[in-house]
């Protein structure tokens, strides 16, 4: 067996029986070892008599306690803290300074831009409140920023679109929710808007407060849609964009709140735009469709249940229906209104199909209570499930090598003329001069006389003549109520007054340079000169963005300054084929009889547009270059 004895070390012969003891002695606490212990990292055992420890008695040393001296760390002060963090802020522009020029940096320059601005505002806001969790957390998100600055970064530039911002834009970005008084006046502008397209009741005593306690999505929509700076835009849309999945996707939450946000997105879709903004218009028309469908909405209330009633074991007498909400009526017949907008708009999405409960919610509206709004939201419905069937007529005539039909399409549009008429017939005279009225229903008429214009069907020659010059006279019509709309109502328009006036737009373009020898072109130019309604429609912009500005439109520009510009190009690429037109197309009155020269040029003229492709109905490109993206036009 092991001996434990001769493991043990010599006894030295200086050494007292006390110092042997285990109950005589204690290890030196901390700072009170000796210098020789201290010095060769061994434990001091300190004896009882506070004579020499064990290890300096057993080896004749010489047992002097070690010096020590603790420092105290001073207090930090507010002052403190604040030279700490402008140090760090100045670290980070000395890392951009010494960054300049080096190839793919530009955008982590402009990231690092962005953030050093967020923490100059908080840091002049700790400085004045000294709150010492807050500057712990400024300090720790610094100290991530200079090691971002200092790493090499491997993703690609579209990894972080929309999120750079203009050094020089610093000191105005809004990175941040509204304020409690911003949110009242974004509140207050959107009430403005919301007789374009009146799909919700806003109680005239409701403050920002209560809608957002009452309705977060909604509201969050309405801050996005209002705010008057493009990097708050960006900020909440993207805030929109998380929300949404969170709740639709992540929670499962289906109720009005959501469906009602972005019916607003949709409603006002020219304004969820800026630098940076992704597609949204065929993603939020389908999350709302989803949130419609699976809360019923579509059916009436007692048919809610009986989808698979031939499964259900239960007595479905015994189920309650819930009573349809107003909000309820309003959202689904909103969202039918936008899916057709948008089907017209992008062709990449379906118009929700009309159900015999929308016709029931369509009546309720029309003679509901006392707010003129909803019988508004009705008259406007109308129009557009005639506008829709003219759309679809017109599409399938411009499709290429589209098969014939057996009932040629121009036939159908004396029963959608009729019924237009008749909404003519009873609108409410407070309607007879409502800008919304009025330029949904002449652009409504517009394209049901358009309908065959455009195809290959062969249409009598005087009823092609007339329905074109009844087109000229609806886009004239058009143009005058547009133009008469005040100008500080202009940028609120909602996104379906846009698609009529694109839509008028190319039509009066497409007559202008029609090839029908029995089309006198100077009617077209007494009537409405195509040049000179882009010159109008430029000023307006331009005027818009005086009436309009956004707190940072020096860095990232305007929408209707953007707009001007573009229309100036559209007007630079018209001329020249207008002016060619013009100066070689033989009129009836004319002299110079050229048919076959007419039928020549005019090919050649269509073939000079845009990359070579006529401009037909369904391109909407140069207003998604103002406005978009909504979605994928390509």
């Amino acid at each position: 067996m092991f001996d434990r004895s001769a493991a043990l070390p010599p006894v030295s012969a200086g050494m007292s029986p006390s110092s042997l003891s285990g109950a005589s002695s204690r290890p030196a606490g901390y700072g009170q070892s000796c210098t020789n212990c201290s010095r060769a990292k061994c434990k001091c055992i300190l004896t009882a008599a506070g004579g020499a420890c064990e290890r300096c008695s057993r080896l004749g040393k010489d047992c002097q306690p070690i010096a020590t001296a603790r420092k105290k760390v001073a207090k930090r002060t507010a002052a403190s803290r604040t030279a700490q963090l402008e140090e760090k802020l100045d670290d980070l522009v000395s890392i951009l300074k010494n960054s300049q020029g080096h190839p793919g940096q530009e955008q982590q320059q402009q990231q690092l831009q962005e953030q050093i601005a967020q923490h100059r505002q908080h840091l002049d806001y700790s400085h004045m409140q000294h709150v010492p969790q807050q500057t712990r957390s400024q300090t720790a998100a610094l100290d991530s920023l200079a090691q971002a600055a200092t790493t090499e970064r491997h993703n690609g530039p579209s990894m972080n679109r929309g999120n750079a911002i203009d050094p020089n834009m610093s000191s105005g970005q809004l990175l941040r929710d509204p304020t409690a008084e911003e949110a009242d006046v974004y509140l207050a502008k959107f009430r403005t808007w919301l007789p374009g397209l009146p799909f919700l009741h806003l109680p005239s005593d409701m403050s920002a407060k209560a809608l957002k306690m009452e309705r977060p999505f909604l509201w969050l929509s309405i801050m996005n849609l209002a705010s008057d700076s493009h990097s708050q835009q960006s900020f909440l849309r993207d805030k929109v964009r998380r929300e949404m999945s969170e709740r639709i996707i992540m929670n499962h939450e289906r109720n009005m709140d959501i469906v009602q946000g972005l019916v607003a997105n949709l409603g006002w879709a020219t304004l969820n735009t800026g630098p940076g903004a992704r597609p949204f218009v065929v993603l939020f028309s389908q999350l709302a469709t989803l949130v419609i469908y699976e809360q019923g909405m579509m059916r009436p209330p007692n048919q809610e249940h009986f989808s698979s009633v031939g499964f259900k074991a239960w007595n479905m007498s015994t189920l309650t229906p819930k009573a349809r909400t107003m909000d309820e009526r309003r959202a689904v017949l909103t969202l039918w209104f936008l899916t057709s907008i948008c089907n017209a708009l992008t062709a990449r999405t379906e118009t929700l199909p009309w159900t015999s409960h929308m016709d029931e919610s369509l009546s309720i509206l029309e003679r509901g209570d006392d707010q003129h709004l909803d019988s508004m939201l009705a008259t406007i419905i109308k129009i557009q499930r005639i506008c829709d069937e003219a759309h679809r007529l017109l599409m399938q005539d411009l499709l290429p090598n589209a098969p014939e039909k057996d009932i040629p399409s121009y036939l159908y549009k004396p029963s959608l003329l009729e019924r237009l008429n008749s909404i003519k017939a009873n609108l409410p005279p407070r309607f007879a001069t409502n800008y919304t009225i009025i330029t949904h229903l002449v652009s409504t008429e517009c394209q049901i006389h358009a309908i065959g214009l455009f195809s290959n069907q062969r249409i009598p020659e005087t009823q092609s003549v007339e329905s074109m010059y009844q087109c000229l006279i609806c886009i004239r019509a058009f143009y005058d109520s547009f133009f008469s709309i005040p100008l500080g109502e202009i940028a609120g328009l909602p996104l379906h007054t846009y698609v009529a006036l694109s839509t008028m737009q190319v039509m009066l373009y497409r007559l202008t340079i029609s090839d029908n020898p029995t089309w006198d072109k100077e009617v077209v130019r007494q009537t409405v000169d195509v040049l000179d309604i882009v010159d109008r429609t430029i000023e307006l912009f331009e005027r818009t963005a005086s009436v309009y500005p956004m707190r940072d439109q020096q860095v990232q520009g305007n929408l209707f300054q953007k707009g001007a510009k573009q229309m100036r190009n559209l007007r630079v690429m018209w001329q020249p084929i207008v002016s060619k037109h013009f100066g070689t197309m033989p009129t009836p009155n004319s002299q110079q009889n050229s048919a076959s020269r007419a039928a020549t040029e005019q090919p050649m003229l269509l073939d000079t547009m845009v990359d070579g492709e006529p401009i037909d109905f369904n391109d909407m490109s140069w207003m998604a270059d103002i406005f978009g993206p909504w979605g994928d036009m390509q």
